[in-house]
């Protein structure tokens, strides 16, 4: 006689996934860490942000067909920050999409900010470099979407 099991319908479905698709809906400690590195910056926390980043940090600005270094070091990024929350007390960020590749975290990212005219806010794309677990580079790509909201 054959005795039926009821299973929980998660079992049943994670059992019928590929095994990429269901590791891929796990944050990596890769993407805790940026989402972390993300959540300091929309608390204005410095020391906390500066605390995710590699002592030889370099944040880099991508121009037309060039690489503009923004920040070289630790001490560089948390001087830059402060001058950054001062100018734009308002700012702040979300994460609209993550998308990691082993020690590569590409970002699409959401800025937000308090203009003349109101809310403002503009999408972005972001890659951050993950090294010795700490972040090593980041890439920030311009600004494709401007709207106000």
């Amino acid at each position: 006689m054959l005795r039926c099991v009821k299973l929980p319908i998660t079992v049943v479905l994670l059992s019928c996934c590929p095994k990429n698709v269901v590791a891929q809906s796990v944050d990596t400690t890769h993407q805790v860490m940026i989402k972390a590195f993300v959540g300091a910056f929309n608390d204005h926390d410095v020391p906390r942000m500066v605390s995710y980043v590699h002592e030889d940090v370099q944040w880099f600005s991508v121009v037309d067909d060039s690489l503009v270094v923004e920040v070289k070091g630790k001490k560089q990024l948390d001087e830059w920050l402060v001058g950054y929350f001062k100018s734009i007390p308002s700012a702040r960020s979300e994460l609209e999409a993550i998308m990691p590749s082993g020690s590569y975290i590409a970002v699409r990212e959401r800025a937000f900010w308090i203009g003349k005219k109101g809310e403002r806010s503009q999408v972005s794309v972001c890659v951050y470099e993950i090294r010795d677990e700490k972040i090593r580079r980041v890439w920030y790509f311009p600004a494709e979407q401007l709207d106000r909201r």
